[in-house]
């Protein structure tokens, strides 16, 4: 537990706003450390995780311990977590300039402690949501997060693309809204009775006509509950241009069907919902030559027809993995 009440960090006003600026707003955990060590007059200081096999050096200032080997080494363990493992602070420091308390160093570790495991979980939670977005991309699904005065907060790639096409939605005063003022009306009906219940509120959906391409994006809007909502994010858009189709990568057909080049290529097209003959044409291939690879790809995958083929790439893996390809409508 910390203890900012500890008389020895009077004397260090600015050491604590260090160590969580470096190490969690820069990720930089040397510079924590660097700090520490001038701070205490340290030639070297080791963060250290033990416990449960090797020891693992997370973050290290200073010559090695060989070269230090003369000087005064000081090791301050933190708690035994629930895995096993603590955290360790190892500083080598000349007798005449070791001036740190036990009390201090204990401090500094349970600091550096909350610092780690607060940068790890920020980090965990950038690589989840940088994953998710990257498959709503692959899916040609785009999000928008509203604060609770409906203003757009962020967005992903493919929204962006969406909304800045200017064809059925357009950001207005950091806003987004409809062109149509019918559809936009209720656009903004959906999200104010969505923000205005959102704890069990239900998701609306509807559609926004794109006149420039005489089609409709699909949108739904999403209420996050209020336990939640972080960074000010009170409901999402999730919108879908139901004319961007989706192929999947054929290196990861090839691999997942176990299908040849040609064959994989076909079968991402057809994917996309093209017949046989409007493949052969975009492959610039013969009808029986298309039909000849078809025929193998059904006894590869267990199937009998282009139907029950084009449900099992859609609903498999391969649209999920990198090298989704996304193509317009004609």
């Amino acid at each position: 537990m910390l203890d900012f009440q500890t008389s020895t960090l009077a004397i260090h006003p600015g050491l604590i706003d260090t160590i969580y600026r470096t190490t969690v707003d820069e990720g930089d955990l040397d510079a924590a450390l660097q700090a520490i060590a001038e701070t205490i007059g340290a030639r070297a200081v080791r963060l250290i995780r033990a416990g449960r096999g090797e020891d693992v050096v997370l973050g290290s200032v200073g010559p090695s311990m060989d070269e230090c080997a003369e000087m005064r080494r000081r090791r301050t363990d933190g708690s035994v977590l629930t895995d096993g493992r603590r955290l360790v602070l190892s500083t080598t420091t000349s007798t005449a300039s070791d001036t740190a308390s036990p009390e201090l160093l204990q401090s500094l570790l349970c600091h550096l402690d909350r610092a780690v495991a607060l940068a790890n979980r920020l980090s965990s939670a950038d690589m989840e949501r940088n994953i998710g977005s990257d498959l709503l991309e692959r899916l040609s699904v785009g999000t928008v997060f509203l604060d609770a005065e409906r203003n757009v907060v962020t967005m992903t790639g493919m929204a962006s693309t969406l909304i800045a096409a200017g064809d059925g939605l357009r950001l207005r005063g950091g806003m987004i809204s409809a062109l149509c003022g019918t559809e936009d009306r209720a656009l903004q009906s959906a999200i104010k009775a969505t923000l205005s219940h959102p704890e069990n509120g239900p998701s609306d959906v509807l559609r926004v006509h794109q006149p420039r391409c005489e089609r409709a994006l699909g949108i739904v809007v999403q209420p996050i509950a209020k336990s939640a909502q972080s960074g000010g994010i009170a409901c999402a858009l999730v919108i879908r241009d139901s004319e961007r189709t989706c192929a999947p990568g054929e290196a990861m057909l090839r691999k997942l069907f176990d299908l040849t080049p040609a064959e994989a290529t076909l079968t991402s097209i057809l994917s996309m919902g093209l017949t046989l003959d409007e493949a052969s044409a975009e492959l610039d291939i013969s009808r029986n030559t298309a039909r000849a690879h078809l025929r193998a790809i059904f006894s590869k995958c267990g199937i009998n027809r282009q139907t029950e083929l084009v449900r099992l790439v859609l609903t498999s893996v391969a649209m999920l993995g990198k090298g989704v390809e996304t193509r317009r409508a004609a």
